[in-house]
């Protein structure tokens, strides 16, 4: 689990992982969801994405049919 969490932190650099931490409550939930919500916020990110990549080339194909 460390190893996740490094390379996540490392990923999209927003910060060290000691940042998270609230000192002396143990707040392990609250980091849970927060890496689940940055994770669920990425992936939907990234689907819409390629959503747009697809429609723009479907356009841009359909263009260059109707003008060849």
């Amino acid at each position: 689990m460390r190893a996740f969490k490094t390379l996540f932190f490392a990923l999209y650099t927003i910060g060290e992982m000691q940042d998270t931490l609230i000192e002396p409550y143990e707040n392990n939930l609250t980091v849970t969801m927060g890496y689940m919500l940055f994770g669920v916020f990425h992936v939907a990110n990234i689907t819409i994405m390629i959503n747009m990549l697809i429609a723009m080339m479907t356009e841009s194909y359909q263009n260059i049919i109707v003008l060849a």
